[in-house]
């Protein structure tokens, strides 16, 4: 007998209602959670390594700056936003330095392209990235996966769900991942390029009644890094780079060791550190119109770096080195509140809604 194979059903969110990916006029790409964890994916870098179209510049590890069909924006300033929107359990995060971080119990990832104002919002003339997390469920269930290789790298993930009564379920994941520096800095004698990530997610789940349901959710992140070293030349000729500022003849003795993709000459070593935390309260009522939907949020974002713009052996003495570091410490707080409504009919399917958020920096 002839066999026969289906394609798997693809459900997205990406219309603010659970749907077929294949019955949505939107080009979207979605990453399931048995491809993203047999792809072993940490974060929104490796996500663009599997999605056409979607790229992330990443000039330090907590300012990301992620382009879908070229369209994306780099200025990382407290005014400046971002062209392609990230949302995370349907809040928007407005800073790039508080969307960053590892990847972990998620459910899935679309990637949406193209402008989606009409039921995003503002900030995505690019196009959107959902990330949606795992939901708790009355099933117990837990996991526990360890990671280990080179440069002393080490990893954890876990999960824990189940019951908390009746009508009550919840969830706890948590990540946390280590490695030593890949990267000398030969000026200083230390490593750079190095992992110290600590994550935790809590959600707790209540079904009321068959009609209304409240779901509250949070989270905390922490990174502590070494200089990203992000000014290596990774092999290119020197000569060229620096003929370019008129100090070419310099060369020789500013980068001997540029031809090693793994060594740099900085006169400061660097750094990137990040806290975050956020807090979320979605409220679901069916009513015979469609579904109510209430999202109350708060997320905090507090990060600083410090980069060696040019990766030059300038030694603080000489009065330069301050003219070549770029520097940042920046603290925001954003609010935001979503009251949206969904109806679908025998004949029309419609979403309305209202949008608050309100977002304060200090930079």
């Amino acid at each position: 007998m002839p066999s026969h194979s289906a394609l798997e059903e693809v459900i997205v969110t990406a219309q603010k209602r659970e749907e077929n990916v294949q019955s949505i006029p939107i080009a979207v790409t979605a990453l399931s959670e048995e491809t993203i964890r047999n792809a072993n994916m940490l974060n929104m870098d490796d996500v663009s390594r599997q999605v056409p179209g979607f790229t992330v510049s990443t000039y330090n590890p907590v300012t990301p700056q992620p382009f879908i069909r070229g369209v994306g924006s780099s200025p990382s300033d407290a005014g400046s936003d971002a062209s392609v929107g990230v949302f995370i359990d349907g809040v928007y995060a407005g800073r790039a330095g508080g969307y960053r971080a590892d990847m972990f119990d998620i459910q899935r990832v679309e990637v949406l392209r193209g402008p989606q104002g009409t039921l995003f919002g503002r900030n995505v003339a690019g196009g959107a990235l959902n990330i949606l997390t795992n939901m708790p469920t009355r099933e117990f269930a837990a996991n526990l996966e360890l990671t280990a290789g080179d440069y002393d790298l080490w990893g954890i993930k876990g999960m824990l769900n189940g019951p908390l009564g009746e009508n009550f379920a919840a969830r706890l994941a948590f990540a946390g991942r280590q490695r030593d520096g890949d990267t000398d800095n030969t000026v200083t004698g230390n490593e750079l390029r190095d992992e110290d990530n600590k994550s935790v997610r809590g959600r707790m789940r209540w079904d009321a009644s068959e009609n209304f349901s409240a779901l509250l959710s949070a989270d905390y992140t922490k990174d502590e890094l070494k200089g990203p070293a992000a000014r290596n030349y990774e092999g290119a000729d020197p000569f060229v780079v620096l003929d370019s500022v008129g100090i070419g003849f310099l060369a020789p003795a500013l980068l001997p060791t540029s031809s090693d993709a793994f060594k740099i000459e900085a006169a400061v070593d660097g750094y990137a550190e990040r806290e975050m935390y956020s807090g979320t309260l979605q409220l679901d009522w069916q009513i015979p119109l469609g579904t109510i939907t209430s999202v109350s949020a708060y997320r905090n974002s507090e990060y600083d770096f410090l980069d060696d713009v040019f990766g030059l052996a300038f030694q603080p003495a000489s009065g330069l080195a301050p003219l070549l570091t770029n520097y940042a410490d920046e603290d925001s707080h954003q609010y935001s509140q979503e009251l949206r409504i969904t109806s679908t009919t025998a004949h029309l399917v419609w979403t309305a809604g209202l949008y608050y958020l309100r977002e304060e920096v200090d930079r």
